[in-house]
């Protein structure tokens, strides 16, 4: 019942909330897929290989972040237009 909630609310966002949403889930598919590109790349683990390994690891923490960021903007743009 509450999942029904947030769904049916999350429906009738304003276009601006929905416009940074949208491109804060793009951003984060963007870098999650150049993370399991470098992961891919880096394998086996060696010495030569985790500065890449390194930077795939910085890269799936930045798209949570990301997304968190997106989904604060986005309450705070709705919370403007009423």
């Amino acid at each position: 019942m509450l999942i029904r909630k947030i769904l049916r609310r999350a429906g009738r966002m304003c276009p601006a909330a929905l416009w940074v949403q949208r491109l804060s889930l793009a951003w984060a598919c963007v870098l999650l897929g150049a993370a399991l590109a470098l992961l891919l790349n880096s394998l086996p683990l060696s010495p030569d290989t985790y500065t890449a390994n390194r930077l795939a690891q910085a890269l799936m923490e930045t798209a949570s972040a990301i997304l968190l960021v997106g989904v604060i903007g986005a309450v705070i743009i709705e919370e403007r237009q009423l």
